[in-house]
């Protein structure tokens, strides 16, 4: 019997552009780093991306990476790009070769359970360059990693930074000359090789793709651009990446002729957004009642791949769809399909009501 609602995952289109971007930034001497969370690491995944050539595996859940390596205990090294909680800090030594890293009090309890596990982790010192995210002031990074080289059972690997994530403070060369000067002050100041000067958020290929990436980078961690072709703080879809990566379908439950606006008090002054109703949408129009809700997605981050439908809202179980100017055969029970943007997968990939597939290699 089928399962729905149903996430299904491209393996094809996936190893197609982790090929795709480890050509292009490799051009430009850079390392790229799968960054994974939106498909929980699985296995699958994985794989796909090592095909196209990405060695590394990065996510902000210790769960993940714990799971990843208990199912494939070979599995390409593992980066925790969110510090750990300090419950997760025994599990992320054991399952990581990297964590990016912001405050003392983590760096102690990394030391004191590298030390136990007889193991020495790679710490990457995290600063902010401006999107106001995680991250210490640039003029800190010395001190941090000076107290760093002073714990055992670590190795200040270099230094790192994340952009458009919080605030959409966008790539720019200026901001990421301040890392490679702060990775550069390392050096000077406290000998270190910094081998990593690592910078995230999917729109940092911009840079890439117009040669304006500073020299002396040598690490970008992409997700977004990896698993939908798309990069959604500077808003496009990347033309030499494919989109046809992840598709989700859910059932229609009801479908019934209904007046477009609401009759009855209607409370604007509640939190929360109402339903979206389009201008040109008067009158009596064809709505289908789906089965799908923000349990298992971020609605506002679907579009229905049927031509003229258009979602309206939802609530927890059950998402509104006016397919009046699209197809004209839809009956209950039949299936709808949803391109989905990067929040929408991440939560649809994560939520326990949604089966994901693979197909492909």
């Amino acid at each position: 019997m089928r399962t729905l609602p149903e996430l299904e995952i491209s393996l094809d289109a996936l190893a197609d552009n982790a090929r795709r971007l480890k050509e292009r930034c490799n051009a430009a001497g850079i390392e790229v780093v799968p960054v994974l969370k939106s498909l929980r690491s699985a296995s699958e995944v994985v794989r796909a991306c090592a095909r196209g050539g990405l060695v590394h595996v990065a996510d902000s859940r210790v769960e993940n990476l714990v799971r990843l390596k208990a199912d494939n205990p070979d599995a390409s090294r593992c980066m925790l790009i969110r510090s750990p909680m300090i419950g997760q800090v025994e599990a992320a030594v054991e399952a990581c070769d990297c964590i990016l890293v912001s405050e003392r009090h983590i760096l102690v309890s990394l030391s004191d359970a590298a030390r136990a596990a007889h193991r020495t982790i790679n710490v990457v010192p995290m600063i902010d360059v401006g999107d106001r995210r995680e991250g210490m002031s640039p003029d800190q990074l010395v001190a941090f990693a000076r107290y760093a080289m002073m714990l055992s059972g670590l190795h200040v690997a270099g230094v790192a930074t994340n952009l458009g994530c919080f605030a959409r403070v966008q790539a720019t060369p200026r901001n990421h000359q301040l890392l490679v000067r702060s990775a550069q002050t390392l050096r000077d100041q406290l000998g270190l090789a910094c081998e990593t000067v690592s910078t995230g958020g999917t729109l940092t290929l911009a840079l890439v793709e117009h040669g304006a990436m500073p020299a002396g980078i040598t690490q970008v961690r992409i997700g977004e651009a990896l698993v939908l072709g798309t990069s959604t703080a500077d808003g496009r879809f990347i033309p030499w990446l494919r989109q046809d990566t992840a598709i989700l379908r859910a059932e229609i439950i009801e479908l019934q002729d209904k007046q477009a606006e609401p009759e009855g008090l209607v409370r604007s002054d509640i939190a929360g957004p109402g339903p979206r109703l389009r201008v040109s949408s008067k009158g009596l129009r064809r709505r289908a009642v789906v089965a799908l809700g923000k349990m298992d997605t971020d609605i506002d981050g679907l579009t229905p791949v049927m031509d003229g439908a258009v979602v309206l809202g939802g609530s927890s179980d059950h998402l509104i769809v006016d397919i009046s100017d699209g197809e004209s055969n839809v009956a209950t029970g039949d299936v709808l399909e949803f391109r989905l943007s990067y929040a929408a997968l991440a939560r649809a990939a994560a939520s326990p009501y949604v089966h994901c597939i693979y197909t492909g290699a």
